[in-house]
């Protein structure tokens, strides 16, 4: 996840795909 944010691509463009759907809500990340 550092290597995406490090290459500038936005937190509301990346998914979470480790943690279950109901606690994505709850980052700054996408909820997808």
């Amino acid at each position: 996840m550092d290597d995406l944010l490090a290459a500038g691509i936005p937190e509301t463009d990346i998914v979470l795909g480790f943690h279950p759907p109901s606690k994505r809500a709850l980052t700054e990340f996408s909820h997808a």
